[in-house]
This record gives structure tokens, C-alpha cells and sequence, in this order.
């Protein structure tokens, strides 16, 4: 049986100071995996608008090498569509399962937050790698795996159901869990960090039902620490 899960992963205090040095500096910040040049610039897109939809036959593994907002939905019939500034969406590429921002001539990209929306519908999609900044929401999620591989700062939020979820960060990710699934495999490099709820320090099997009573030996209410659902 899938048990329920619900998680967030936030790019945390580090993903907070790099927003506000954004703002702070004024200058602009040079990244060398890509060799762009990115002015923070508000949070609306610059120029006319477009939506492109990419020939994407659908893969159970996806990595996404660019910085913009995606949405993951399950769905019965794959897809990607890129929506935002007519300029950086002219630029999204699709190599096989990976997406990727092709260099402008100049190299200079005014980004804003919101200036990308990448919208992914699949139906057996369980591995996503995020390799830049931005945002990450997966919808409804009910697969019996998940794995999700954060490298540098993202902010990620995810709901739905699984059995076993593996979380890899490397950089200034961290995770929360708001319920634990019955397997968690967890590797963490850098200042990311993975916070599980309240009492429940590691995954345990679930326990056969027992006969209910109203009081411990002792005379104390007994407390349920059952954290699955």
C-alpha cells in the first residue's frame, strides 16, 4: 500500500542571502556552468510573452539545467510546455530527457523570477534533477518511488503519495517532511538538510493494530507516535 507523503524543500537561510545579495549587489552575478551574465530584475517577465510546447515522448527521468519555475503533474499523455519572456523561451532546448538553456550572443540575460514557467505532465515520471536556482512543484504525486536530486539552491514543495523517496542535495537545498514514507535514503552534501516530523527520527515498518486502550499501566493517556497515513 502507497503511503501518504507530504514534503518541502527550501533552499533555506542559503537560498535567502543569495536572493537578497542579488538585490543588494545590483551588479550582475556570473555563473560559470553556464557562462550567463544574470541581472535580478523584478519579478514579471521583460517583452512580449509566448508558449511553446516541446516534443517530449515522456521518461520515468527527467533533468532540467535551467532556472525557472516547473510544475510537474502526473498525467496519462507526456508533455513539456515553456511559457514566459518570448526571448528566454526561444532559448529552452530539449536534448533527449534533459532541458537545457541554449547561450545568447552576448551572454546577458535579464532573469526575474517568474520570467520561466516550465509545465511537465507524465505519467510514470520518478526521477527529477534540478542543476540551477528556481522552483519546483510536483502535484499530486502517486507513484510507489520518487527521487529527487537538488544540486545548488532551489526552492521545491512537493504532495502526493509514495512508498519510498530518496533525496539527494548537494549545495543549500533543505527538506522538510511534513509525514515519513516507509523507506527514506537521504545523501547530503554541503548546508542542505533534511528535517523529518515531529518524533519520528527514522522510517519504521508499521505496526499490526493493537487493542485499544484508554491508559497506560501507569494511569497516563497513551500517545499515538504513529506518523505514517
Amino acid at each position: 500500500m502507497i503511503r501518504g507523503i507530504t514534503m518541502i524543500a527550501l533552499g533555506g537561510a542559503a537560498l535567502s542571502a543569495l536572493c537578497f545579495g542579488m538585490a543588494t549587489v545590483r551588479g550582475p552575478l556570473l555563473f560559470p556552468s553556464t557562462q550567463w551574465t544574470l541581472d535580478w530584475a523584478g519579478t514579471e517577465p521583460t517583452g512580449p510573452t509566448t508558449t511553446r510546447t516541446l516534443d517530449w515522448q515522456g521518461s520515468n527521468a527527467l533533468t532540467l539545467n535551467l532556472p525557472a519555475r516547473i510544475i510537474y503533474t502526473q498525467g496519462e499523455k507526456p508533455g513539456i510546455t515553456v511559457k514566459g519572456s518570448e526571448r528566454l523561451v526561444n532559448r529552452v532546448t530539449l536534448q533527449g530527457n534533459t532541458l537545457d538553456m541554449a547561450e545568447s550572443k552576448d551572454h546577458h540575460t535579464h532573469w526575474s523570477n517568474n520570467s520561466l514557467t516550465v509545465t511537465i505532465t507524465a505519467p510514470a515520471l520518478n526521477t527529477l534533477t534540478l542543476n540551477d536556482f528556481g522552483t519546483l512543484d510536483v502535484q499530486d504525486y502517486q507513484q510507489p518511488t520518487l527521487n529527487l536530486v537538488i544540486n545548488g539552491a532551489a526552492h521545491v514543495k512537493a504532495h502526493g503519495h509514495t512508498d519510498s523517496l530518496k533525496l539527494t542535495i548537494d549545495g543549500a537545498g533543505s527538506v522538510k517532511l511534513t509525514s515519513t514514507p516507509q523507506s527514506l535514503t537521504q545523501q547530503i552534501d554541503g548546508i542542505g538538510s533534511v528535517s523529518l516530523p515531529h518524533k519520528a527520527t527514522t522510517p519504521t515498518p508499521p505496526t499490526p493494530p493493537q487493542p485499544h486502550n484508554d491508559k497506560t499501566q501507569d494511569g497516563e493517556s497513551e500517545e499515538n507516535e504513529d506518523t505514517f497515513f
